[in-house]
């Protein structure tokens, strides 16, 4: 099931590692190694995972990158 979600703060859009957070739904880490950049701040996007695992789109952006779900990073 996807469904639309919102990112906190800002973004400079998809590379290995990069650490979403998503209002409600925590922290998502992107595993795959799709490089692109495009500067957005609280942008919309799509989640569709389950458990732990799944896939992202943000808005603005054409493909969908693999996502994990991670505690909290340290500040």
């Amino acid at each position: 099931m996807t469904n639309r979600v919102q990112i906190k703060g800002a973004t400079k859009g998809y590379k290995r590692g990069t650490v979403f957070e998503i209002e409600g739904l925590g922290f998502w880490e992107q595993t795959s190694g799709l490089y692109v950049y495009l500067a957005q701040f609280r942008p919309v996007g799509e989640l569709e995972a389950t458990g732990s695992s799944g896939s992202l789109k943000l808005g603005g952006m054409a493909d969908w990158v693999d996502v994990k779900k991670v505690p909290r990073p340290a500040d």
